[in-house]
């Protein structure tokens, strides 16, 4: 049995972790991050690259966040996107382009969204970057079936938990029919968790 002791040292000006077996005059000091390389069974979450600027899902050699999403969903790699590894938390998307979208990918009970549902622990990560709807597309709140008025953003219900970071989103349309809801032009978050900081 190990026993661990956490202590101030001057000369390093940094916690230090002290472990010091039962009955042994071994004394081993480190610093105190590199105990969670001891921790056994410890696992990073996946970090998946978005290239494309586009939001499409086909093969095309590239990593597009609509292809991000459904890889941190599903924890299977999508085209050039690596597979989510959520088990301890949450994977991160993360943008590398400003991305446009095009066409809408869901159209369900909740309106139209460009991108796939979010239903799992999901941190977006924009590094600065836009995803917005084309801007040659207009949004006209008339209770119209239009393939061009999207949402950009769903978080969806029960296990949907976005974690929204530097990130710019623009141009969404929620232009619902008369049994979907025109509610949440950039994100429609219902029944979910949705944290945003640092972004518009």
């Amino acid at each position: 049995m190990l026993q661990i002791k956490v202590y101030d040292d001057s000369n390093w000006n940094k916690k230090m972790i002290q472990i010091k077996p039962k009955k042994s005059n071994i004394t081993l000091s480190i610093p105190a991050f590199m105990v969670f390389l001891l921790a056994p069974g410890l696992a990073n979450c996946a970090t998946i690259a978005v290239d494309a600027t586009d939001g499409l899902n086909h093969a095309d050699n590239n990593c597009s966040i609509t292809e991000a999403i459904i890889a941190a969903n599903t924890n299977t790699a999508v085209d050039q996107c690596l597979a989510g590894d959520d088990a301890n938390g949450s994977d991160t998307i993360l943008l590398t382009t400003d991305v446009q979208l095009d066409v809408l990918h869901d159209f369900d009970g909740f309106g139209r969204t460009g991108t796939p549902a979010i239903t799992t622990s999901i941190i977006l990560d924009g590094n600065g970057h836009t995803v917005e709807r084309n801007q040659s597309f207009s949004c006209t709140n008339n209770m119209d079936n239009n393939d061009n008025e999207f949402r950009i953003l769903r978080v969806g219900e029960p296990a949907g938990n976005l974690d929204l970071r530097n990130i710019i989103l623009k141009n969404g349309c929620a232009d619902g029919t008369n049994t979907d809801p025109n509610i949440g032009g950039g994100v429609l978050n219902f029944r979910a968790i949705l944290n945003i900081s640092d972004s518009i």
